[in-house]
């Protein structure tokens, strides 16, 4: 009797994520907080859920912003998505991975990318996304894309808000060094009652309500973080 051929299961992007890896990257973040940038303050850790999958949105400006917002909540191991131009480099890329970045491809639909984000979320953690769609290179922020919105509220997924503010000062987009004695903030804000949009039928007004509430929410917590920011700031000389 011949036996029928098993394939091996191609290894997924969710696989690849080492809590020792993602430890190790947050405890040398926080050294380089506390002993580099030095004015750094992380409000709202309580917010989150202890357990379960969640969506923690925020505002894009910097390459740190990542980093920023897994160490402000060190109770719990974040993963979310990287434009993919930052896994040409293997070096890179095998870090991305084991801290939990996953590619991203920018200004198309990845429905890999999607898979992943619903895949980490249904295991229970907690992903990071950007809405905007990329980093602000003004650092204000940009209008966020609704089909987030739609992919949320057809998971009911739960939703936190979070604002970061003086990343971009930290580390400009380009740069590969942090600036010292640089006041950086985040802000986590409340988890957002999409119970109103439940069982609506998810049509272009609908989804323009809905985003305008996570767009609302995150410049919330932006407005909060840099009020948090001015406080820290350095004395000026």
């Amino acid at each position: 009797m011949v036996r029928p051929t098993t394939r091996a299961t191609p290894r997924r992007w969710t696989d690849d994520q080492n809590l020792l890896v993602y430890r190790l990257v947050s405890a040398l973040t926080s050294l380089l907080l506390r002993v580099w940038v030095r004015y750094f303050r992380a409000v709202g850790a309580e917010n989150l859920p202890s357990t379960g999958g969640a969506f923690l949105v925020a505002n894009h400006t910097s390459g740190l912003d990542p980093f920023l917002l897994g160490v402000s909540v060190p109770q719990r191991v974040m993963t979310g998505p990287g434009k993919v131009e930052l896994f040409k480099n293997p070096l890179v890329a095998w870090v991305m991975r084991r801290i939990g970045i996953f590619p991203l491809q920018q200004g198309v639909a990845d429905t890999g990318a999607v898979r992943t984000m619903i895949a980490r979320f249904r295991q229970g953690d907690i992903v990071i996304v950007y809405p905007e769609g990329g980093r602000s290179r003004t650092g204000s922020l940009q209008p966020f894309n609704p089909d987030f919105t739609r992919l949320v509220l057809k998971l009911r997924a739960p939703v936190i808000p979070a604002g970061i503010a003086g990343a971009r000062d930290v580390l400009p987009v380009g740069e590969l060094i942090p600036h010292r004695n640089t006041a950086v903030a985040v802000v986590i804000g409340s988890m957002l009652d999409l119970a109103p949009f439940e069982g609506r039928t998810l049509d272009a007004a609908t989804l323009q309500e809905a985003t305008a509430v996570l767009e609302a929410a995150v410049s919330g917590c932006l407005d909060e973080a840099d009020k948090v920011r001015q406080e820290l700031a350095p004395p000026q000389r």
